[in-house]
């Protein structure tokens, strides 16, 4: 079984999909990642690759009524926030 740096979370909203990874992560390691840990399928592979919006941020997750994690935008220093890297694609 091959290791794995950093897990992957398939993140749907309204607007939009979004693959999230803890840390900063390449584009190309993050779809494969998520296609190898079962978040999205290859045949999604060439839509995140299309994906232009692609960046690192500092997230927090909040518990919130409904979701079973629900992350928003953080700064540094704020309790609770980690870097991660975000690819997304509008619906």
């Amino acid at each position: 079984m091959e290791s794995v740096n950093f897990k992957v979370e398939l993140i749907k909203s309204d607007d939009c999909v979004t693959l999230m990874a803890r840390g900063h992560v390449g584009k190309d390691d993050l779809i494969s990642e998520a296609i190898r840990q079962g978040e999205i399928d290859e045949d999604d592979r060439e839509r995140f690759d299309k994906a232009e919006f692609c960046s690192q941020k500092w997230m927090k997750a909040v518990p919130r009524e409904g979701y079973t994690a629900y992350y928003y935008e953080s700064r540094e220093g704020v309790r609770g926030a980690f870097k991660a890297t975000c690819l997304q694609y509008l619906w």
